[in-house]
């Protein structure tokens, strides 16, 4: 299947890109469970980032984005949860939210719980302001009315 993609010139456009890194992570199956074989044949689970830099599994390639793209990594985990919290796409003024959720983050060891309470306390959440078509407005002490 992944030779298919790879030549046809509208599928290689993506599959070029993603199944190097994709690679890493074929020892999880489709709901997360470890795996090491995968119709009775063992999994390569070798890989490559764009630029070249190789890695053998899941903990190899953790340690290379944690080393070589640690803040972009998070400022996208933040926006894409932010969004799905939100129900909408970010804008422009959320940009703001999404870096002082990365600060709190780095001062908190970037754990887990402090992500999901930056996000469900912030003034964004409480209100779950306008639509994307809709322009934006500002809410002063919307927390406390909320409460």
């Amino acid at each position: 299947e992944l030779a298919r993609h790879r030549r046809d010139a509208s599928c290689a456009v993506c599959h070029d890109r993603i199944d190097p890194i994709g690679f890493g992570l074929e020892c999880f199956d489709a709901i997360g469970r470890r795996r090491e074989t995968q119709a009775g044949q063992p999994l390569d689970t070798a890989g490559s980032l764009p630029g070249g830099r190789t890695f053998a599994g899941p903990a190899e390639l953790r340690a290379l984005l944690a080393a070589d793209y640690r803040d972009e990594f998070v400022a996208n985990l933040i926006r894409r949860l932010l969004a799905f919290a939100l129900g909408r796409s970010l804008r422009v003024e959320d940009e703001g939210l999404v870096q002082t959720i990365q600060t709190q983050l780095e001062h908190d060891d970037f754990r887990a719980d402090t992500l999901i309470a930056a996000i469900v306390l912030s003034d964004a959440f409480a209100v779950q302001g306008p639509s994307s078509t809709e322009p934006a407005t500002t809410f002063t002490g919307a927390r406390a009315n909320a409460e």
